[in-house]
């Protein structure tokens, strides 16, 4: 035990300066494990297994320590020192994409293990336990990773087939926190890329959850409540008029609902039937010149709008959702992109005529466009999308 206490320290040390662990240390301690010794007494497995623990912190076990943990799991699986050590090496394996074909001591180590906590008193509870913790980790590493293709995996693939942020809701199959992790998920989307109607409208039947996390003073529920007021994305008018009871009942959700209130006087201001109906803005404005442009007076006849060549983006189509009666908008040499196009798919349903000739839309955003059934005429000039997106559109 002293030697394999001193060849584990050797490892451990070289560590900051290799970046890895010599293959001769690992070559010494796999002899040292192959040694018949060890298999008598299960106190000095044990010891052993204690002297390797830090180096089950660095990388994966070796095959021949596989094999020596997947004895001491089957010779002792009621041993305290399989949860204690075991447990935390088993989760890192689980959390990469190891090659179990590649490494098959490393399936049999996991499949030992299991077997080894299914024998512990209510061992099926202590296994379920285990999954759960671990899922509950890997979900909460794709919350937190800033790519949206990344954090969005946690919603379900498939319509109809839920994915973790519907499992993980109050009454879901794993929520064991009361709604701690959901929370979480939910602030994450609503706060990056699922601020939007399509996905508001889909969480529909997650309202009583949300009422209910929202009473509990829940930001994220509050928020996403104050959301599907803002974009009209509640589905019947009895559970408008729950939501709305819901805010008013505690003082933080009245003073959002207040502002909720106040935007939608704007908007009722800014639709009302005047204005221009065709309107062509300079090559120098942004996404705040057309905004402020907005806030200066009622738009509802506007038809026709010319943002080509300005230095517009994506952005800008949160401001052009508040001009229903839109059929034209020319967007030609802007910095419009996919994302403008999802939001815009979403809310623009008289839009005849759109121009995104010299913009940066890929087949991904030509996909959205395809909810648009009033689009009649569409302009992709100097483009990078397929000939195959193009012609899927049309059908």
């Amino acid at each position: 035990i002293p030697c394999v206490s001193a060849v584990v320290a050797l490892a451990v040390i070289s560590v900051p300066f290799d970046g890895e662990i010599h293959p001769f240390v690992l070559d010494i301690i796999s002899e040292i494990l192959q040694q018949q010794e060890f298999d008598s007494s299960r106190l000095v497995r044990e010891d052993v297994i204690a002297a390797l623990s830090p180096l089950l912190e660095i990388n994966y076990p070796s095959p021949e320590m596989c094999d020596f943990f997947s004895r001491h799991c089957r010779d002792s699986p009621r041993s305290q020192i399989v949860i204690e050590m075991f447990t935390p090496t088993v989760q890192r394996i689980l959390k990469h994409n190891v090659n179990f074909s590649a490494y098959p001591r490393i399936k049999l180590l996991l499949q030992e293990y299991f077997l080894a906590l299914n024998s512990q008193n209510d061992g099926l509870l202590v296994v379920e336990d285990f999954i759960k913790r671990l899922f509950k980790n890997v979900v909460k590493n794709l919350v937190e990773d800033t790519r949206c293709e990344v954090h969005r995996t946690v919603l379900g693939i498939r319509e109809g087939k839920d994915g973790w942020f519907e499992m993980f809701c109050l009454d879901g199959i794993v929520c064991d926190d009361n709604g701690e992790m959901f929370s979480l998920m939910l602030s994450k989307l609503i706060s990056c890329c699922c601020r939007q109607k399509d996905f508001l409208l889909s969480i529909n039947k997650l309202l009583p959850s949300l009422m209910l996390l929202a009473l509990h003073e829940s930001e994220s529920s509050l928020n996403t409540l104050c959301a599907m007021l803002d974009l009209d994305a509640v589905e019947n008018h009895d559970n408008k008029l729950q939501l709305i009871s819901t805010l008013e009942s505690m003082p933080s959700g009245l003073k959002m609902y207040a502002k909720v209130c106040e935007r939608q006087r704007a908007l009722q201001a800014l639709q009302q039937k005047d204005g221009p109906r065709d309107l062509t803005l300079p090559s120098c404005w942004t996404d705040n010149d057309f905004a402020s442009l907005l806030s200066s007076g009622p738009f509802g006849n506007l038809e026709s709008l010319s943002l080509a060549f300005t230095n517009v983006t994506s952005a800008c189509a949160e401001h052009l959702i508040k001009l229903p009666a839109l059929k034209y908008i020319n967007l030609w040499s802007t910095r419009f992109g996919d994302a403008g196009l999802e939001l815009i798919s979403q809310h623009l349903n008289q839009l005849e005529v759109l121009n995104l000739s010299e913009t940066s839309v890929t087949d991904k955003g030509l996909t959205y466009l395809a909810k648009m059934k009033m689009l009649r005429k569409l302009y992709l000039n100097s483009t990078n999308l397929s000939t195959l997106a193009i012609q899927a559109l049309k059908v």
